[in-house]
């Protein structure tokens, strides 16, 4: 068996217009609104997740957003490596939970033991955890 302990980060990133200032918001989940800007994901349950923020834009500026591939992503707790993700309502990745309304967005590939950690995340990995 081969383990693969090094990763790469290798992504599609696309660009949109900031809907409010998010100079704090570099590797933090963001969603696309209606109006195509992206915010960070900022409420609580059911959260969407459209991908991840990698630069510092204000109000309105270029936002460039990771939407595939593996992405830096801050953890909001201590997540293991292989756990499905989701967000939690300040944009950070936290391991999603069965029975819960999440919206899981990728699969962590590096174990981290507390929050604020960048850790990488395969996009993509999407499951819907409904509770009921």
């Amino acid at each position: 068996m081969v383990r693969v302990s090094a990763w790469t980060e290798n992504h599609t990133a696309l660009t949109f217009e900031a809907g409010s200032a998010l100079s704090g918001g570099q590797y933090k989940c963001v969603a696309i609104s209606a109006s195509g800007s992206v915010n960070l994901v900022a409420t609580s349950g059911g959260l969407q997740v459209d991908g991840v923020l990698y630069n510092k834009p204000g109000s309105g500026e270029a936002a460039t957003v990771v939407v595939a591939g593996v992405a830096k992503v801050i953890a909001g707790a201590a997540i293991t490596a292989g756990a499905m993700v989701a967000s939690d309502s300040g944009g950070l990745a936290i391991t999603a939970i069965s029975g819960a309304l999440q919206r899981a967005f990728g699969t962590c590939l590096v174990s981290c033991t507390a929050a604020n950690a960048v850790v990488p995340v395969l996009l993509g990995s999407i499951k819907t955890y409904v509770t009921g």
